[in-house]
């Protein structure tokens, strides 16, 4: 039988073969790229991508940043790759998504382009197969059929790509150099272990995690953004390999025939009844993501999870051309239907179709059609004789579809989030240091961590520091590193921004990439836009956000604090009615509630928040624990107690009590809970809301020029910082009667470093207030950041 199979294409091949496009998996120039940017859609309107491109590593415009191919860095071999098929004769054979280049494209663009770009040359697609049975690729080539490949390879010109020769080659698909019926694993493929005696893959996933790591440490711009270019484009290719494995002829050793006899002779055959129907684009939005913690999971778990890889989903699911009920155990039908189709000649014809279910449950009323010739076998098994005689139709192309699109889709947003699932958070840990918080998923073991700066006087990026991760003492989710040493550069393009990129194992892939862009924001409230707000911008003033929206006036915010890690913000506002503590979870945009109160504080490690609380006339300070959702009281006095902060060693809290004859700010030491009076021999004037400087050993709060104010007498209110050691108190505002003609009102400090505070002041002389910067020492005001007609206050650095 497949002696007569050869003979037919070898007559057939050259004058019936010029009508076949795409032979090779689904179809490269409009299926591949839409199931990739059907997955994309998902994660974009997901948010999870954008949201780690925009606030890990610092792509301001998420998937739509846009970065260019540098030719002088590709080299001839990638540049060749980059343009490939740009430019054949025929459009069917030209990517519908180019790359050139010295071009700008989007990084959604690059992966919609790589996943297209994977099956130019054709050669690569005997490498698109995986049999999840027998754990092995592609192996057609038997009976001598690899003669005619060869055969076909001689009208390959030795040449470029672009002239007649090339058409003929473009047609047939069969003709690369190279070419031949048998592959590598599609999970080799991907997985970069790819033999001696196939074509070296540009494209692996260890290429696209070097690409990445370039694009985060190299030294110039240019290399940079070659890098990032490299990256969404190599990371399509193994989308691309995925997305075959909802092929049941790619995951079923089925290419000669399915592929050349139902594919290119006969003319009926799945990937092109999605092609020529465009059944990508008739399937809605999806919001499911398949996704596991192993790389080569993703094709094939071995049935190690309750989740099968999709090479196991489609194998075991769905039916080739050339295993129909044959070859393999599975799948099988629950019971066979009679459906009345009309004819060609307009008359009614009824077609019985084996009826089958995936091992998800997902009904498949069209696994098989029953052939005529069933009956004749009635000697045979009902297996056997449905083995010899069913037959795929459009009706089973259309369940098939309907099914498999939507889960390639997933398993390819999966993918897309595996490959960016890394998350690290910076700690600071006084002013020439900083500690790393793995927030992934998986624990970081046998790497290194190095942190980068980009310098303005040379114009590269250089490395500070680095800290090795041993294999016998990795970094747990939740772990802190050790303190890494930075000693701050003088030319940092931007004071307190660092690169900071691990390399190594993440849970059980090695060579993992992760990057972290760090760097000082601040968040302040705004009332400009007419009701309370939150707002973040960088420490010069620029890059102003919203971060919390709000028009209603009735709603007020006020403190907003992010925690050590950067991943909540907490907040006081009376959204619903009452004053509470609030708590924005950045990585899902989810908003609760977790206590009553204002004034809320993060302790050190980010798993409590202190805060003043009303306990009948007076308020109490209280801590709660993330974890537990337990809360504890502090305080139980007859004062009135507000305005707590934490020390930044978090072994102490700071509040301002409210005592016979003044506001005192008192320290409570968590270990002894022993309370110590800052202020009580000082001056009987008032001090409010305490901030601990980066080091711990200084504390700046505000504090009126006068104890009593007449009814129309302007107030004055100064920025003190006491020395905790010393007892020393200094004016750093220094603002009174004396040098203004209009009550002032300083307030509100917030530590920037250990020079300088970041306040709310009216200085300027409106009736509202501004952030501005000002000199620790008493070197006065520095800076004015903000100049809007509104209050802009409660600043807090992070």
């Amino acid at each position: 039988m497949y002696r007569r199979l050869i003979i037919t294409i070898l007559i057939i091949g050259i004058s019936g073969i010029l009508s076949a496009v795409d032979s090779f998996g689904y179809g490269s120039n409009y299926t591949h790229p839409a199931i990739t940017a059907l997955s994309v859609d998902n994660l974009v309107k997901d948010g999870s991508l954008d949201r780690y491109l925009k606030n890990q590593i610092d792509l301001k415009e998420g998937l739509d940043a846009i970065f260019i191919f540098h030719p002088e860095i590709a080299g001839s071999e990638i540049s060749s790759q980059i343009e490939r098929n740009n430019d054949v004769y025929g459009k069917d054979f030209r990517r519908r998504y180019p790359t050139r280049l010295a071009q700008s494209y989007t990084a959604k663009y690059l992966m919609v382009s790589g996943s297209e770009a994977e099956d130019h040359p054709t050669e690569r697609s005997q490498h698109h197969f995986h049999d999840p049975v027998s754990n092995s690729g592609l192996d057609n080539n038997y009976y001598g059929v690899g003669i005619f490949a060869d055969f076909l390879a001689l009208f390959y010109p030795p040449a470029e790509q672009g002239n007649a020769g090339r058409l003929i080659c473009s047609i047939v698909s069969l003709c690369e150099p190279g070419f031949n019926l048998d592959g590598t694993s599609a999970v080799d493929r991907v997985t970069g272990d790819t033999s001696n005696a196939y074509p070296y893959n540009y494209f692996a996933w260890p290429d696209t995690r070097r690409y990445f790591y370039e694009a985060l440490t190299a030294k110039t711009n240019e290399e940079r953004d070659h890098n990032f270019a490299m990256t969404f484009f190599s990371l399509g290719h193994s989308l691309h390999i995925l997305e075959d494995m909802a092929v049941p002829a790619h995951t079923r050793n089925d290419f000669l025939y399915d592929h050349i006899w139902h594919g290119v002779i006969h003319g009926t055959y799945l990937e092109g009844f999605v092609e020529d129907g465009r059944m990508v684009g008739k399937v809605s939005s999806i919001k499911e993501k398949i996704t596991f913690s192993k790389l080569s999971d993703f094709w094939d778990n071995d049935g190690s999870h309750a989740v099968k890889g999709l090479a196991e989903y489609t194998n075991n699911n769905f039916l080739s051309e050339g295993t129909i009920f044959r070859k393999y155990g599975s799948p099988d039908w629950i019971n066979i239907e009679r459906t009345e189709i009309v004819a060609e000649d307009g008359g009614k014809d009824v077609v019985q179709y084996y009826r089958g279910r995936t091992s998800d449950g997902i009904d498949i009323p069209h696994l098989a059609a029953v052939g005529l010739l069933n009956p004749i076998f009635d000697f045979l098994s009902d297996k056997e004789r449905a083995g010899h005689t069913a037959y795929l139709d459009p009706d089973c192309y259309r369940d098939y579809s309907e099914i498999l699109i939507p889960k390639a889709a997933a398993y390819v947003s999966g993918l897309t989030e595996y490959f960016f699932r890394g998350r690290l958070a910076v700690i600071k840990d006084g002013p020439d240091g900083i500690k790393i918080r793995n927030l992934s998923a998986e624990p970081l073991y046998e790497g290194i961590i190095e942190v980068y700066y980009d310098s303005a006087s040379t114009g590269m990026r250089t490395i500070l520091s680095s800290y090795i991760i041993s294999a016998d003492n990795p970094v747990v989710t939740g772990g802190v590193t050790e303190k890494i040493v930075i000693i701050p550069p003088t030319d940092n393009v931007e004071r307190g921004r660092y690169i900071v990129v691990f390399k190594g194992r993440l849970g059980e892939e090695y060579g993992a990439v992760i990057g972290k862009v760090y760097g000082d924001k601040l968040l302040f409230i705004s009332d400009r836009d007419g009701a309370s707000e939150i707002f973040s911008m960088s420490p010069d003033g620029s890059n102003l956000k919203k971060v919390l929206l709000n028009n209603d006036a009735d709603i007020t915010y006020t403190h907003p604090v992010v925690s050590p890690d950067g991943t909540m913000l907490a907040f006081h506002s009376n959204r619903d009615g009452s004053d509470g503590i609030w708590m924005l979870d950045f990585a899902s945009d989810i908003i609760r509630k977790i206590a009553d109160g204002y004034w809320p504080f993060w302790s050190s490690n980010g798993k409590q928040l202190v805060y003043s609380k009303k306990t009948g006339i007076k308020s109490d300070i209280y801590i709660f624990n993330i974890d537990t959702n337990e809360e504890t009281r502090m305080t139980d006095d007859s004062y009135n107690n507000l305005w707590p902060s934490w020390s930044p060693d978090g072994s102490r809290i700071a509040y301002t009590s409210q005592r016979e004859n003044k506001a005192d700010i008192i320290v409570i030491e968590l270990n002894s809970n022993r309370m110590q009076n800052l202020t009580a021999l000082l001056d009987n004037l008032d001090r409010w809301k305490p901030s601990w400087s980066p080091d711990g050993k200084m504390i700046a709060y505000e504090k009126p020029t006068k104890i009593v104010y007449d009814l129309n007498e302007h107030w004055f209110v100064n920025v003190h910082v006491l020395e905790i050691d010393t007892g020393k108190e200094i004016n750093i505002t220094n603002t009174d009667i004396n040098n203004s003609e209009h009550g002032v009102w300083n307030g509100t400090p917030d530590w920037i470093d250990n020079e300088r505070i970041l306040i709310e002041s009216n200085i300027s002389g409106e009736t509202w207030s501004d952030l501005w910067v000002v000199n620790s020492g008493g070197g006065g005001f520095i800076t004015r950041l903000t100049n809007s007609p509104g209050h802009d206050g409660y600043p807090f650095v992070w």
